[in-house]
C-alpha cells in the first residue's frame, strides 16, 4: 500500500525510448506553473525499455508489446495514479486494449495533440 502523502497523480510509461521519456518529463516540469518544488505534479516514471519493439510488432502484425504494456498499466494503477501518459507514439497502437484495462485515465497522445491544436486555433496561432 502506498502512503497517500507520496501518491503520484501521474504515471508515465517510459523507456520507449528513454530519451522520449526524459524529454516528456523535462517539458512537463518546464510547463508546470510552479514557484516551489512542492507545486509540481507528483509523478512516477516506470521505465520499461525491455519491451519488444513496437514498430516491429505493428509491421509484423503481432501483439508482442501488449502484455508488458498491460503489466505497466497495472503497476501504475496499483500505485493509484489518476492519469497515465505514454510518450511513445507507437505504443498507442494498443491504446484501446490498455484503456479498457486501466482504472486510471490514459491520455491518448493523438487526442491531446488535436485538443491543443484546437485551443491554439482559438488563440489564433498554430505551429506544427
Amino acid at each position: 500500500m502506498i502512503d497517500d502523502s507520496i501518491r503520484p497523480q501521474l504515471g508515465i510509461i517510459g523507456g520507449l525510448g528513454p530519451l522520449a521519456s526524459a524529454d516528456f518529463y523535462f517539458k512537463l516540469t518546464r510547463m508546470t506553473q510552479a514557484f516551489r518544488d512542492n507545486e509540481h505534479v507528483p509523478a512516477v516514471i516506470l521505465s520499461v525499455p525491455q519491451l519488444p519493439d513496437r514498430t516491429e510488432a505493428i509491421l509484423a502484425g503481432h501483439d508482442g508489446p501488449l502484455a508488458p504494456l498491460k503489466a505497466a498499466v497495472a503497476t501504475l494503477n496499483t500505485l493509484g495514479v489518476a492519469c497515465v501518459a505514454m510518450p511513445c507514439n507507437t505504443a498507442h497502437h494498443w491504446y484501446d486494449q490498455l484503456a479498457a484495462n486501466s482504472r486510471a485515465e490514459i491520455i491518448h497522445i493523438g487526442d491531446a495533440v488535436v485538443a491543443e491544436t484546437r485551443r491554439s486555433l482559438e488563440r489564433g496561432r498554430v505551429a506544427v
